[in-house]
């Protein structure tokens, strides 16, 4: 017999990132890079992986195991601080955001946890936005085709260009596909794209870019899509694609506590977050750790 409220539960492990930034160097802002940095947990994997994709891969190739994109596809503009973690998590409309007192120190609820407040997202009038020290962030989950087949994996990027792109790709893959991304093959790639930057003009940049495999039938959904146009969506053209069992997927992990430091320098020039409030009450202040859910409040 099943336990209640225990065996129901699922639930895949991160078991690390791929990183677009050199290692980070004490005091300095990592530099990019034109292919995906392997960062395991498991430092033993290294070895493995490199046999398969080599020490500096510009292609993953990936796979979803959900429908939900939202679940592996987060895109939010985000304030890191120096030892609060994530201090504020913003959709431009709403966001939470850490309760901290006069001090700039974090508040802490009677259990010792910090609080989370629900507040209207400033966006791009934020003081932490104009001081770069809020951006978007888009975080890319995902596992792999031939490497760690049942780990999940994660990539996070603050480019306007890969978060456009992906969401480009995503939207026309899903269109092709009646709306499915589980279970298909994809390839996951850096590209070299020509980008207008404000004031200085045509650059050439690295951009995330998501594509069929080449072993995805591609041909059979172009066939597909054109009989459904002529029969309508119930039509014998209908692709079949395998079931995603949307009701059974796994938990996905959550990474909104760990910023990343490779990618922009969260609170200050030097990454420190010194610039970004709530700091963590020592222990002997009372602090042990943990989260309370975000509670509504007005904001002025």
């Amino acid at each position: 017999m099943p336990i209640k409220g225990l065996s129901e539960r699922k639930r895949v492990v991160l078991a690390g990132k791929f990183k677009l930034g050199e290692e980070k160097v004490e005091g300095q802002h990592p530099k990019a890079i034109d292919y995906f940095r392997f960062a395991p947990a498991d430092e033993s994997l290294k070895p493995a992986f490199e046999e398969v994709y080599g020490p500096k891969p510009r292609m993953l190739r990936v796979w979803f195991p959900t429908d939900e994109l939202i679940r592996v596809w987060d895109q939010n503009l985000k304030c890191y601080g120096k030892s609060s973690g994530l201090f504020c998590k913003g959709d431009g409309e709403t966001a939470t955001r850490l309760r901290v007192g006069e001090d700039r120190k974090a508040i802490l609820d009677t259990d010792g946890m910090m609080i989370y407040d629900e507040i209207k997202c400033p966006y791009k009038a934020c003081e932490f936005y104009k001081k770069k020290t809020c951006k978007q962030i888009g975080a890319l989950q995902f596992m792999l085709r031939d490497f760690g087949e049942m780990r999940m994996w994660l990539i996070t990027t603050t480019g306007e260009n890969s978060i456009t792109n992906l969401n480009s790709k995503f939207a026309m893959i899903q269109e092709m596909t009646q709306g499915r991304i589980a279970y298909i093959p994809l390839d996951l790639s850096m590209v070299k794209k020509w980008i207008m930057v404000p004031k200085v003009g045509k650059q050439l940049k690295d951009v995330l870019d998501l594509n069929f495999a080449p072993e995805f039938p591609i041909q059979g959904v172009i066939q597909s899509k054109l009989q459904q146009l002529m029969e309508g969506p119930a039509g014998p053209g209908h692709l079949a694609l395998p079931d995603a069992g949307a009701d059974e997927v796994a938990e996905i992990p959550d990474f909104d506590d760990e910023r990343p430091e490779d990618l922009y320098a969260a609170g200050s020039v030097d990454g420190s977050g010194e610039d970004i409030p709530g700091d963590v009450p020592s222990e002997d202040e009372g602090f042990d750790g943990g989260f309370t859910e975000p509670q509504r409040t007005d904001m002025p």
